[in-house]
C-alpha cells in the first residue's frame, strides 16, 4: 500500500475502535446504573448482597475510568509478526483493549511487544507468559500519531522514536545514522523499563568457611588502601578514572596518554592524607545503604581481625540496577589459597538468591588470568573481547568480557557438588 492507503487504512480502523469503546462505556455505565438503583431486601441484605453490588460497581467504574483514559488515544503503534502459527497485527497502547473475543490493541507492557521496540525489520522473537520462546519476523513497523481521537500521522519505516519531536526531527533529517541511534536509545530504554526489579534490602555481614565479608568500616580503610596501593593490584582492579583523561584532555587510544594518565592517578592514589577523606564519604554511603555502594565487603581471615582484601558487586553504567559488575582484590601475601573465589561464591550467593539480581557483567585484562580464570570458576561465560585503558610496557591490553547469570552460577555449584 503506499502512503495515502495506508492512511486511509489506519484512519478507518482507528474510527471502528473508537466506536467500540464508547459502545463499552455504555455498556459499562449501563450496568453500573442497574446496581446502583438496584433496591436491596432484608433477606438479601442478610446475605451480603450489597457487598457483591459494592464490588460490581466497583468493577464497572474502573473499566469505565480505563476505557475513558485511552478514547482519545487509543495506541501509538503497530507491528506486523508472523509466526508458524499465524500472522497477526499487533497494536500497542496504554492499556489493552478487546472487543470480548479478540485484543484491539496490547499493553504496550505485555511480553509480545517487547518486539516493537527490540527488532527491525526482519527475524524476531519474544518469551511468552508461559515461558515459551516463539520465533517469527516482522514484516512491517508503524508509528501512529493520534491527538483528541483523530489520526494524525502514519510513519512506516524500519527505525521508529515515540517522540513526536525526535520524529519531527528525523522527517527533516533522514540520515540512517541518526535513525539508527534513536532505535538504539529506544532499544535501551526499552530493556531498562522491562528488567526485573531487585529487592531493596539492606547488605549484611557473610561468613565462610575461612572467611567473614564484613559491611566496611573506617577501622580496616588505611589497611586496605595499604594493599591496593601496590601496583601490582592497582593496576588490574583500578583503572585511572575518567575524570584524569578528561581534565588532562588525554586519550585512551594513545599509549604515551595512557602512562601519563596512569602516572597522575598512582600519585593521588599514593598519598593517604588526600585519600582519606574518598574512603570516609564511601563507608558514609555504605553505612546510609547508598545503592552505588552498598553491596561492598571487607574480607576478613575468620575468627581474626586481619583484613586481607575487598569485594563489591555494584551497579554498571546505562544498565538496569539488577544487572551487576563484581570485582575484588586480596593481598598478594594472600593469593593462591582460593579465597578470591570463596568470597566470591559467598556474595553471588546473597546477590542471585536474595538480592535477586539477574546478571553479572564483568571483565578482566588479559594479561590477568587470576582474575578472569575465577570468573570461569564461578561458571560465567565467556562472550568476547575488548580494548581497555590497561597497559603493558608500550602495549595498550585486551580486557576478557564475562558474563554471569544465576542459572550459570548454580549449575557451576551443582556441578561442584556433584563430584
Amino acid at each position: 500500500m503506499g502512503k495515502m492507503d495506508i492512511f486511509k487504512y489506519e484512519e478507518q480502523r482507528l474510527k471502528n475502535v473508537i466506536a467500540l469503546i464508547n459502545n463499552k462505556i455504555k455498556y459499562n455505565e449501563e450496568l453500573f446504573n442497574k446496581q446502583k438503583n438496584t433496591i436491596i431486601g432484608v433477606k438479601e441484605a442478610e446475605r451480603g448482597a450489597h457487598f457483591t453490588r459494592q464490588g460490581l460497581m466497583l468493577l464497572y467504574a474502573t473499566e469505565i475510568y480505563d476505557l475513558k483514559s485511552v478514547l482519545s488515544n487509543p495506541y501509538f503503534g503497530m507491528f506486523e509478526f508472523e509466526s508458524s502459527r499465524k500472522k497477526n497485527e499487533i497494536y500497542l497502547g496504554r492499556k489493552a483493549i478487546t472487543d470480548g473475543t479478540n485484543v484491539i490493541a496490547h499493553d504496550w507492557r505485555s511480553p509480545v511487544c517487547s518486539m516493537y521496540y527490540d527488532y527491525s525489520i526482519g527475524n524476531a522473537e519474544y518469551i511468552s507468559n508461559s515461558g515459551e520462546k516463539i520465533k517469527g519476523q516482522i514484516n512491517k513497523k508503524r508509528q501512529i500519531i493520534i491527538k483528541d481521537g483523530i489520526l494524525k500521522d502514519v510513519d512506516e519505516q524500519d527505525t521508529l522514536s515515540n517522540d513526536t519531536i525526535l520524529l519531527k526531527y528525523l522527517k527533516e533529517n533522514s540520515d540512517a545514522r541518526l535513525k539508527s541511534i534513536i532505535a538504539t536509545i529506544q532499544k535501551e530504554q526499552n530493556k531498562i523499563i522491562r528488567s526485573p526489579l531487585m529487592n531493596k534490602i539492606n547488605s549484611k555481614n557473610l561468613y565462610t568457611d575461612r572467611l567473614e565479608l564484613r559491611i566496611p568500616t573506617m577501622e580496616e580503610q588505611h589497611r586496605l588502601w595499604e594493599i591496593l596501593i601496590n601496583e601490582d593490584i592497582n593496576q588490574y582492579y583500578f583503572p585511572t578514572p575518567d575524570r584524569i583523561f578528561d581534565k588532562n584532555n588525554l586519550s585512551k587510544d594513545n599509549i604515551e596518554d595512557l602512562k601519563k594518565a596512569r602516572r597522575i592517578f598512582t600519585e593521588q592514589l599514593s598519598d593517604w592524607e588526600r585519600q582519606e577523606p574518598f574512603y570516609e564519604k564511601k563507608i558514609e554511603s555504605i553505612q546510609a545503604q547508598d545503592d552505588s555502594q552498598k553491596y561492598t565487603w571487607s574480607i576478613f581471615l575468620k575468627g581474626t581481625n586481619t583484613v586481607i582484601g575487598q569485594i563489591t558487586c555494584q551497579p554498571k553504567d546505562n544498565e538496569p540496577e539488577n544487572i551487576r559488575d563484581v570485582g575484588w582484590f586480596i593481598d598478594p601475601n594472600c593469593q593462591g589459597k582460593g579465597y578470591a573465589t570463596e568470597a566470591a561464591v559467598a556474595i553471588l550467593d546473597f546477590m542471585f538468591n536474595e538480592v535477586e539480581i539477574t546478571d553479572i557483567k564483568t571483565s578482566a585484562a588479559e594479561i590477568n588470568p587470576g582474575s578472569w580464570r575465577i570468573m570461569e570458576k564461578l561458571g560465567f561465560e565467556f562472550v568476547g573481547t575488548k580494548k581497555s585503558s590497561y597497559f603493558k610496557d608500550d602495549e595498550i591490553l585486551i580486557s576478557k568480557e564475562y558474563h554471569g547469570t544465576k542459572e550459570l552460577f548454580l549449575n557451576r555449584n551443582n556441578s561442584i557438588k556433584k563430584k
